[in-house]
């Protein structure tokens, strides 16, 4: 917000910064039954939190697998090493999936061509 006033004011804009800050709940899904919690995106890296030991943190760098079935309604990811996760939500389409794919591969993306964050 910027007040307009006599006295001078300062703006400052970062066109070319690179933010990630994106947070899903999700549901993990496991060979029986499942569990929720949520997955964070951050320059840092991905994190599930959950009250469940399937609790994870895989920095941007180690995702070896990271895509989204839309018609699946499944977001999966793997690590280079470790095993992979399977998260879908209780929403009736993927659409907040795919948003948060789309936003993590678009951070990545700009990462690769040396944007800074």
């Amino acid at each position: 917000t910027i007040e307009i006033s006599n006295d001078p004011v300062e703006v400052s804009v970062k066109f070319l910064e690179i933010t990630l800050d994106e947070t899903v709940s999700v549901i993990h899904k496991h060979r029986m039954g499942s569990c929720a919690g949520q997955l964070v995106a951050t320059l840092e890296g991905i994190q599930y939190e959950t009250n469940h030991k399937d609790a994870f943190t895989v920095s941007l760098s180690d995702l070896e697998e990271f895509n989204v079935d839309y018609l699946e309604h499944t977001l999966h990811i793997k690590p280079t090493s470790g095993r992979g996760y399977n998260f879908t939500d209780e929403q009736p389409n993927a659409d907040a999936l795919f948003v948060f794919h789309r936003d993590v591969e678009t951070a990545l993306a700009r990462l690769e061509t040396g944007d800074q964050p």
